[in-house]
């Protein structure tokens, strides 16, 4: 399953198309194609999104390494599904406990 148009490998953001059609176009590095190979058998991103900690304060996180898709799509679908903020929170607590993130502060009051 591919899901990126576009290499996100490096900032060139090369186009992935000519490659899997293969079509002649830009050759990809060895990133690209390393990141190529990835997105055809398992897409992996790293998930960005804040939470409300049990101080009441926002705190923004994201994970520390690449999730795979499919439990990203997962938990955003949970998400919609979630019939409270309270609900939401404490899944983005859960996800939190079961993948690497890093938590931030947003302090809005200054």
């Amino acid at each position: 399953m591919k899901s990126s148009r576009i290499c996100l490998a490096c900032p060139r953001s090369c186009d992935l198309r000519p490659q899997i059609e293969g079509a002649p176009g830009q050759r990809l590095c060895p990133k690209g194609e390393e990141f190529l190979r990835q997105e055809v058998s398992e897409p992996l991103r790293h998930y960005f999104a804040t939470v409300r900690g049990n101080d009441g304060r926002l705190y923004s996180y994201r994970t520390l390494t690449a999730v795979p898709m499919e439990t990203i799509t997962r938990f955003c679908e949970n998400l919609k599904r979630a019939s409270s903020p309270q609900q939401r929170n404490k899944l983005h607590q859960q996800f939190c406990n079961e993948n690497r993130v890093r938590l931030t502060c947003i302090d809005f009051d200054r």
